[in-house]
């Protein structure tokens, strides 16, 4: 799963780099706004595993995307583990005192285990909805110049 939507993300990547220089790799127009120069890597750690990114780098100017920018904040912050300190000792100072150290782990258990339940049934933090939305948009803009071009070299 984490090496298709790696798959995924780094073709969008790839095409908004495209679409910020107006031309693909290597094709010349007169539109054209710059060149790349490589990629940076970028390591993002979502829910489905460890993503190895290629971020487009260009020659003049700065590459940038708004790909992640809904996602930034909970990518970048630690709300989560604080979040669950908070409730570990909120229920710990309802019990006050643990009979044995199995107990402890028990509670910690049960906290993670309702935690993992709020994430898998909640609210999901990558939805594919805005990528299939792109990838018809991108298809249709595509088909539409495909007929335009066909249309100038027929007349």
């Amino acid at each position: 799963m984490a090496r298709l939507v790696e798959n995924i993300v780094n073709q969008i990547l790839d095409a908004q780099a495209a679409e910020q220089l107006k031309a693909r790799p290597y094709e010349r127009t007169e539109e054209r706004q710059g060149y790349r120069n490589g990629h940076r890597d970028k390591v993002l750690k979502p829910r489905v595993g460890k993503l190895a990114l290629m971020v487009p780098r260009l020659r003049r100017g700065h590459f940038s995307t708004e790909l992640f920018e809904q996602y930034r904040k909970r990518l970048r912050t630690t709300n989560g583990v604080e979040r669950l300190n908070q409730e570990i000792r909120r229920r710990e100072r309802v019990i006050r005192i643990f009979p044995n150290e199995e107990s402890a782990v028990r509670l910690n258990g049960a906290v993670l285990v309702e935690i993992d339940e709020a994430w898998t049934t909640g609210k999901r933090y990558f939805d594919m909805i805005e990528y299939w939305e792109w990838k018809a948009n991108t298809e249709k803009q595509h088909k539409e110049v495909t007929n335009a071009n066909t249309q100038v070299n027929v007349a």
